[in-house]
């Protein structure tokens, strides 16, 4: 079985992989990066809850199919994941398993695929911030695929239920990012400018926002 720390590990380095990665506006590469960040966030979540709970984070399958991503497998640790799914349907580990599954469907742009096991982890979860992140991420494909009110729909929805001002922040980037494609530069400004006010934002979103807002002021000259 996996141990707790090799979890931990495999989340930080998701994301600090990600923040590296950081990329020029692009639709699906933006979904991609958003993707991986809003999924480590939701991985230490679990890790965070199974510290306090002292509960079984995974199963013994799901550690195998975590440590099979840590090591670069990632045929097997697809395999692995299914098996967690089809064996311990509605399970934490289940759960968890769709949102690694997620992460690779949206990187090979299975969007419906994405966005089945999206509507599952909506349907047999009570957590608002996983709840919150699933709409996120239902924006995101609908961002991608150019359905702007559907996408707007979903990340003002997932703004309204996130508690973390950390993954909050995030979301009204990608609310901001949608009014600037729509040119609605004023609404994207005023949005980016209250991820400004936030005295917690994290350095890497203050770099983004503060690129984003150089470019709507350019544009509204």
């Amino acid at each position: 079985m996996a141990h707790k720390d090799e979890f931990k590990h495999d989340v930080v380095r998701e994301s600090i992989v990600s923040a590296i990665g950081f990329m020029k506006i692009n639709k699906t590469a933006i979904i991609r990066y958003t993707t991986i960040i809003v999924v480590a966030a939701l991985l230490l979540i679990a890790y965070n809850n199974h510290n306090q709970k002292n509960t079984t984070f995974a199963n013994e399958e799901f550690g195998k199919a975590v440590n099979a991503f840590i090591d670069g497998n990632s045929d097997l640790a697809l395999i692995d994941l299914q098996s967690v799914i089809d064996n311990y349907s509605g399970k934490p580990s289940s759960l968890n398993a769709r949102l690694y599954l997620i992460q690779n469907e949206v990187k090979n742009k299975e969007y419906a695929l994405a966005e089945e096991n999206i509507e599952y982890i909506i349907d047999n979860s009570d957590n608002p911030q996983i709840l919150s992140s699933m709409w996120f991420l239902k924006g995101n494909i609908a961002f991608v695929q150019g359905d702007n009110d559907n996408c707007q729909k979903c990340y003002e929805k997932a703004i309204k239920l996130q508690t973390l001002s950390s993954l909050a922040d995030e979301y009204r980037v990608g609310l901001a990012r949608l009014f600037m494609v729509q040119n609605q530069l004023e609404q994207a400004k005023t949005l980016l400018d209250e991820v400004l006010e936030n005295t917690d934002i994290r350095f890497n979103v203050k770099n983004e926002v503060e690129d984003l807002l150089a470019e709507v002021s350019f544009r509204l000259k």
